[in-house]
């Protein structure tokens, strides 16, 4: 069973890699000082955090929404700003955040940015969060 498993990894790796890849070429990295630079302007990029709900709850980059990936095209339509405004999409440390990128890439959303380092790297760097 465990080779099984194994085997269809490396079948749905292969099968991603070029929508992966795809959504590599049209999404840019913004450093977590330089969004928590943005934050304070008035022309902000929304922040889409695909973690979990109890990851999102237990801490947050303030004003972010929350729509885990594995969600996210089912709940497209709640994400209520221009396609071609920009969107910060992370996740705890990356994997998650690529496979949302497809999903927003695939409904037509052009600006399409990714926190380098994701939610580790923000609070590596004392950025605030949100939590309860």
């Amino acid at each position: 069973m465990c080779k099984l498993n194994s085997i269809i990894a490396v079948v749905a790796l292969f099968l991603l890699s070029p929508l992966l890849s795809t959504a590599q070429e049209s999404v840019n990295p913004v450093s977590a000082q330089e969004l928590a630079r943005q934050l304070s302007s008035k022309t902000a990029p929304l922040i889409l955090d695909v973690r979990t709900e109890d990851e999102f709850t237990e801490a947050h980059i303030p004003g972010a929404i929350n729509i885990p990936h594995d969600q996210l095209a089912e709940r497209i339509g709640e994400i209520n700003i221009d396609k071609d405004q920009a969107i910060v999409v992370h996740c705890r440390s990356g994997r998650r955040a690529d496979l949302a990128a497809i999903v927003l890439n695939e409904n037509g959303f052009t600006q399409i940015l990714t926190l380098q380092g994701h939610f580790l790297q923000w609070q590596a760097d004392g950025l605030p969060v949100e939590s309860p």
